[in-house]
């Protein structure tokens, strides 16, 4: 798993078992993220000059392999017909989302909405989606 400027706030983060294989690479500018949860590689460094470096350094591989665009976005299509089953939640975060302006934020808690808006709420830029979590 490459973690590129975070937290690693996922629960599995914390267990003391991972599946067998399971790798961590983080790039983060904080020294102390890599002491919080110590990934196998580290790399202290701004976000973008550490992926620009990373994808120059596998440049190779990176160049040979086909576009998984389309995949990725079969993927996520096939999610959000799951979650969009989460009623009446996903009407409610949908209803919000058509209320709210582009540039409006939302700030959930814990409730069945709020656990169901990590998935179902679309935002569009930074700080427009606070979480207690």
């Amino acid at each position: 798993m490459l973690g590129i400027g975070s937290r690693l706030e996922l629960a599995h983060m914390g267990w003391c078992w991972r599946r067998q294989g399971f790798r961590t690479v983080r790039i983060d500018i904080d020294p102390q993220e890599m002491v919080r949860l110590p990934p196998d590689v580290g790399i202290v460094c701004d976000a973008r000059r550490g992926v620009i470096n990373l994808m120059v350094a596998l440049g190779r591989l990176i160049d040979r392999r086909p576009s998984r665009a389309a995949e990725c976005r079969a993927h996520t299509a096939a999610a959000m017909r799951e979650v969009a089953a989460l009623q009446p939640q996903a009407s409610w975060l949908g209803a919000i989302r058509e209320a709210l302006p582009r540039d409006g934020f939302v700030v959930e808690k814990i409730s069945q909405a709020g656990f169901a808006a990590r998935l179902l709420f679309p935002v569009w830029r930074p700080r427009q989606y606070v979480t207690c979590g």
